[in-house]
């Protein structure tokens, strides 16, 4: 009997290294496996990382361009912008200028004409003209009184003739502000010869 136990514990002995080697070939092979499961984890950690680096890399370079494109755009309608409003801007001026000399021209030649059709009136017969109004006739009267003083002796009074400067001068000013409110008529010689004709008729509540 004791060498039967004798004998089955030598044998145990013998076969114990194998187990041993046994088992640790398989805990090799299961570390080698998990090596290898983390190292293909890694790759694909890495090449997600790195496709979605070159995705953020491309959408940074898109933004910047899209950026300079809207900057370039913006300086290119800045300068275009500026052009037009310069060039409607010397537009504006030249017509403005171009506004204000034709009235002044057209309300001095009116002036002129005036003076000349109110001297031929005074030097008719008063009984041959009608007349419309006493005022119209005492606004007549002081002008002949004032033509025949002055060709004599230069002394008579200027407020009927100065009162008719001032006129002009209110409506040549008035002409003036109406093109600078960009509200003047595109007939302004109509509106003077309508305040002549107001002038003429009511003369007698300005001249004194």
């Amino acid at each position: 009997m004791e060498i039967s136990k004798l004998q089955r514990k030598l044998a145990s002995l013998k076969t114990e290294p194998l187990q041993l080697n046994s088992n640790k070939s398989q805990g090799t092979e299961e570390f080698t496996e998990k090596v290898k499961n983390l190292t293909e984890e890694l790759s694909r950690v890495t090449n997600k990382y790195l496709t979605l680096k070159r995705k953020v890399k491309a959408y940074q370079d898109h933004c910047q361009r899209k950026e300079k494109h809207f900057q370039d755009e913006i300086k290119r309608m800045e300068n275009e912008y500026k052009s037009m409003l310069f060039t409607l801007k010397s537009k504006m001026e030249n017509a403005y200028n171009t506004k204000e000399q034709q009235i002044e021209i057209e309300l001095m030649e009116m002036k002129d004409h005036f003076y000349l059709e109110l001297e031929k009136i005074t030097s008719l017969d008063k009984e041959k003209r009608p007349l419309d109004s006493p005022a119209e006739d005492e606004f007549l009267n002081g002008i002949s009184e004032c033509s025949s003083a002055s060709k004599k002796e230069n002394m008579c009074p200027s407020s009927r003739l100065e009162e008719v400067d001032r006129f002009f001068a209110r409506a040549q000013e008035d002409a003036r502000n109406k093109i600078a409110n960009l509200q003047i008529t595109h007939k302004p010689i109509e509106y003077v010869i309508f305040m002549l004709r107001v002038f003429v008729k009511y003369s007698g509540h300005y001249v004194k």
